[in-house]
């Protein structure tokens, strides 16, 4: 993999890759803990959260409105679902829904991801949405295994995805996954588990990105890793 990416990856290019076997638990990576930009893949730690205070939000909204933010949010990674989902999280509050979130990730050790701004255009003030690889690679881990919150709803929700053009189009076809991205102008993630004989989870993260290409370099270190876990 890192020779892979030695000789693939741009000069300006940043890469943030982590791979974790789902049986053993054994983790490889490349700059893995390195802070790049979210974009969508924020939404992971926002839907964490909500699912951690959901009984409080049942007191004020409905299970069916939260579902239904939520599954919006990550199957087709609609940012005003999100957006009103932090919006909830802090009584109608952004500015405390994030500081929820944030404190969402500081208890569970994702230590690179941040929420800065949100979706809609609604906060220019706000500063940047960062995580990394290895926090966006253990979520996966850690809903897999149902040790958060809400695991079996985000999961479900996240094999639901509707948007499988990098790691999911890479992968041989009857071979299920469950998938979040994010894209921005320079940016392109994905995070997925990957239900092969041996399961396992890849998340790959490229900050300034050629877009085009980086989603391609995507498929590509897909393809790369994939035999190994089949």
């Amino acid at each position: 993999m890192n020779d892979y990416i030695a000789l693939n990856r741009p000069e300006k290019q940043n890469w943030s890759v982590s791979i974790i076997d789902l049986n053993t638990g054994q983790t490889i990576g490349y700059s893995e803990s390195e802070n790049q930009t979210a974009a969508s893949s924020i939404k992971f730690f926002v839907a964490g959260a909500v699912m951690e205070h959901r009984d409080k939000l049942l007191e004020k909204y409905s299970e069916n409105q939260i579902d239904q933010l939520l599954r919006l949010s990550l199957i087709i990674s609609d940012n005003d679902s999100a957006t009103q989902l932090i919006s909830m999280l802090g009584s109608g509050n952004t500015t405390k829904g994030k500081e929820i979130v944030n404190k969402y990730c500081q208890e569970h050790g994702f230590d690179s991801t941040f929420l800065g701004i949100l979706f809609s255009g609604l906060d220019p003030s706000g500063t940047y949405n960062t995580t990394s690889a290895k926090d966006t690679a253990r979520f996966m881990e850690e809903i897999y295994h149902h040790r958060l919150a809400g695991s079996e709803k985000i999961l479900g929700y996240l094999a639901d995805s509707e948007r499988l053009a990098k790691i999911p189009s890479a992968i041989p076809e009857g071979i299920a996954t469950a998938n979040k991205t994010g894209e921005l102008n320079n940016t392109q993630n994905d995070t997925a588990i990957v239900y092969a004989r041996r399961p396992f989870v890849i998340s790959i993260l490229i900050d300034e990105a050629e877009y085009s290409r980086a989603a391609i370099d995507i498929q590509e270190l897909t393809r790369l890793i994939y035999p190994y876990f089949e």
